[in-house]
């Protein structure tokens, strides 16, 4: 990898051997080779053509709530999304940075009093992550309310994605084919914001009595089976409370790992064999990862 070139083509941030576990909401990962933050669309571009130039490994990262990055980190390059953070608001239009926190985006509703997205309160992440993965639930997702997303392919262009050619299916969308997300372009409804806030805090208060949001982790670990709760499963398997070094399977939500001190990916990795290994020996149900692991 050119290091000297990476240098001279980005204004950004650039970082060599950065630990990813400062990155990450599990607070988990060793170094990645290169960790860049472009401070626009031409800076990307260029990263593109470097990549592709040099066959160069990268991954995209928003806030790092849905990854485990391994204990030997990443031999490539870290692109975030930090600096594509814009608002628009205009009217019940919202244009969004892929790279702006929910959290913000939330709170910035209230204010505008648009409702809609009350129910991704308490997610952690961005909102290009939140669209990639389509968070939400098996019932409402975020792609309910995409209007449309603009991209950057792999040849350097970008484009806008109308809502008609876009997929989102649960803790999927049709997204994974492009280079990146730059925007994404919401329909949103007129609300009072006082019930907006209201139902933003009734989502939050259910999150907080039910999973452990306020410890480190990457969120649900598994994907709910059709018809069936991935958490339950691995509760009744007896796998609640199960650690490995400082990775803790959550007293509150089976579906979570916590990381309680220094956890390894490793020691993650262990308990999300032995969970796998657990419930399909008992139910002969596949669990299939909902975070990625890079």
């Amino acid at each position: 990898m050119d290091l000297e070139r990476l240098k001279k083509i980005i204004k950004g941030m650039v970082k060599f051997n950065e630990p990813m576990k400062n990155h990450t909401s599990f607070h988990i990962g060793g170094d990645a080779t290169v960790y860049v933050e472009p401070k626009n669309l031409e800076e990307l571009k260029k990263i593109l053509f470097l990549i592709q130039e040099e066959a160069i490994p990268f991954f995209v990262l928003g806030a790092g709530s849905n990854i485990l990055v391994r204990d030997n980190g990443f031999d490539g390059i870290i692109i975030s999304s930090e600096n594509f953070a814009s608002l628009e608001i205009k009217k019940n239009k919202v244009t969004a940075g892929s790279g702006l926190k929910l959290s913000f985006l939330l709170v910035s509703l209230i204010k505008k009093g648009l409702s809609g997205l009350e129910f991704l309160a308490g997610i952690p992440g961005t909102v290009g992550g939140a669209a990639l993965m389509n968070a939400g639930s098996e019932e409402e997702g975020i792609g309910n309310f995409i209007e449309k997303i603009e991209i950057m392919d792999f040849s350097g262009k970008v484009k806008n994605i109308p809502k008609r050619k876009l997929k989102f299916s649960y803790r999927n969308a049709n997204l994974s084919k492009y280079f990146f997300l730059s925007k994404i372009e919401f329909n949103l409804k007129d609300e009072d914001g006082n019930l907006v806030k209201e139902r933003m805090r009734k989502s939050l208060r259910k999150k907080k009595r039910y999973q452990p949001i306020e410890k480190h982790s990457a969120g649900c670990i598994f994907k709910n089976p059709p018809g069936l709760s991935a958490g339950k499963l691995i509760e009744d398997a007896g796998l609640k409370g199960k650690k490995k070094g400082n990775a803790v399977i959550s007293e509150k939500h089976s579906n979570y790992i916590i990381n309680s001190g220094k956890a390894k990916a490793k020691d993650v990795l262990f308990l999300m064999e032995k969970i796998q290994e657990k419930v399909y020996k008992k139910f002969q149900v596949k669990l299939e990862p909902e975070i990625k692991i890079i």
